[in-house]
């Protein structure tokens, strides 16, 4: 298996590709990416949030590292603070929203056969 690591002089830099389930709001830097994995830091400021979508190639894991986040998997949402997580498994629609007073910051593990972000089915865009 083939890991490959983002240079040190990578690691925090912003995407510059554009990704539609994104807004300004939000920071997306990838740390590490692999075959069937992709590792991600977000920063969403506060009133911030992603689309509602789903993937039919990749399952996440979100990973809760400052903030709290309002997380909807498919029918049920859930408040997620410090240290916690939640798995979305592939085609599940799901969303993250910060409804906090600080900066949210998670890991986010993108794992399956197809990781770019063409496979993503918008479902409700951000508003």
């Amino acid at each position: 298996m083939q890991l490959n690591f983002i240079k040190n002089s990578q690691i925090g830099k912003k995407i510059t590709r554009k990704s539609h389930h994104l807004n300004p709001m939000v920071e997306n830097s990838i740390l590490a990416e692999g075959i069937r994995f992709k590792v991600r830091q977000i920063i969403m400021k506060p009133s911030s949030q992603l689309s509602l979508h789903l993937h039919y190639h990749r399952a996440k894991h979100w990973i809760i590292v400052n903030g709290t986040a309002l997380i909807i998997n498919n029918d049920s949402s859930t408040l997620l603070t410090e240290n916690e997580s939640c798995y979305i498994p592939i085609g599940i629609k799901h969303q993250i929203k910060n409804n906090g007073i600080k900066d949210l910051i998670l890991i986010e593990i993108e794992t399956g056969i197809y990781l770019e972000d063409d496979d993503v089915v918008v479902i409700r865009g951000i508003q």
